[in-house]
């Protein structure tokens, strides 16, 4: 489970317990690239002298093969990169060498991510190949695609490692590895490099999830004043998902269970607490939440998606497989939530909220 206040925020302690396991990066994180349009006559002209007809010898050399169930069929040559380390809140140039053997589908776009090589941290760097001047849908057969990408590092990224990541996607699909290094996603892994003045994040750690004692109760109500709440483990202060430093206010959670229902407590530190969304399966990460992802079955594909607002507005969605939103689902989840201060009121000092749900 990845239990955050906002999309840049995690537990310092992945948590796990008898029946559920809970995992890092699996939040609905889109990759963006604007390359539906077709590019202009000069835009073409201009990324011709891309297409090349001698295979490169990159510095880092990949092979990786991409091959559609319905056709198509691209080599991810390898990578040259400018740099022999990457310095957070800086740029670098990343040039991908792609050989089409057979055209892609309409509809495949390319993306590039960056995060860490064991995939705790994730950044988004799509672009539209060659400058937006040449998409996936126009590559032909036989040709060697030449695409420079300049990636700026967030200046968060502060782990001792970068790894990039390659792929091409089409909505809610992306496009299989046949064969070469890849991360078990469909991504390629086409480079790591060390991050200047990057430090080791810490390992993982497991949470001690306490049984109900028996007789006792928890009352759905936000307040948290249960013996039980009292003694259960803290994860202790969620850190930065980019950094693993502090988060900017401070959050916990708390985790209880019985035969019944899993019971999750989060307390948040806010200045100015808020949420506008009124609406069951609004798009509650687009604003103040608490998010919770179970994998029961631990294989980083299923899981179920649960967030909660500060006005108890509620989101859950079972994913039975990659990006494949089931909103109709009902976890029968119930919720609680208490502000200390008042929502929605943004000339004022608020100084938290606490969200409490059993499921």
């Amino acid at each position: 489970m990845s239990v955050s206040k906002s999309r840049f925020v995690r537990s310092s302690v992945p948590v796990g317990s008898l029946f559920v396991l809970l995992s890092g990066f699996m939040a609905g994180c889109v990759e963006q690239s604007g390359d539906s349009a077709t590019p202009s006559e000069e835009a073409l002209a201009a990324a011709r002298e891309h297409i090349l007809t001698v295979a490169p010898t990159p510095r880092f050399p990949s092979g990786a093969v991409f091959e559609g169930t319905k056709g198509g069929r691209v080599v991810y040559l390898g990578a040259d990169v400018d740099v022999s380390e990457v310095v957070p809140g800086q740029t670098f140039t990343v040039t991908h060498y792609f050989r089409v053997e057979k055209p892609l589908s309409e509809g495949w776009k390319e993306f590039v991510h960056i995060g860490t090589p064991d995939r705790r941290m994730h950044h988004n760097a799509d672009h539209v190949p060659v400058g937006g001047k040449y998409p996936v849908q126009m590559w032909k057969e036989g040709e060697i695609i030449r695409d420079i990408q300049r990636i700026p590092l967030p200046a968060t990224f502060t782990a001792d490692k970068l790894a990039l990541f390659v792929g091409f996607y089409k909505k809610n699909e992306r496009l299989p590895v046949k064969s070469g290094r890849q991360d078990g996603q469909n991504r390629v892994i086409a480079l790591e490099l060390p991050v200047k003045g990057g430090v080791s994040l810490s390992a993982s750690r497991k949470l001690q999830v306490r049984r109900l004692p028996e007789g006792q109760t928890i009352a759905i109500d936000g307040k948290l004043d249960e013996t039980a709440w009292k003694n259960a483990v803290s994860t202790g202060p969620f850190v930065h998902t980019m950094s693993g430093g502090p988060a900017a206010q401070p959050a916990t959670a708390k985790l209880l269970w019985d035969d019944q229902n899993l019971y999750i407590a989060f307390e948040f530190a806010d200045t100015d607490v808020w949420g506008s969304l009124e609406k069951h399966d609004d798009k509650l990460w687009t604003e103040e939440a608490a998010e919770v992802f179970l994998d029961p079955d631990g294989d980083a594909k299923t899981y179920v998606e649960l967030q909660v607002s500060p006005r108890n507005t509620t989101f859950d969605s079972w994913l039975p497989g990659y990006r494949q939103n089931d909103n109709a689902w009902d976890s029968g989840m119930q919720t609680a939530v208490t502000v200390q201060g008042t929502l929605n009121r943004r000339d004022d000092q608020d100084t938290g909220w606490t969200r409490c749900a059993s499921r």
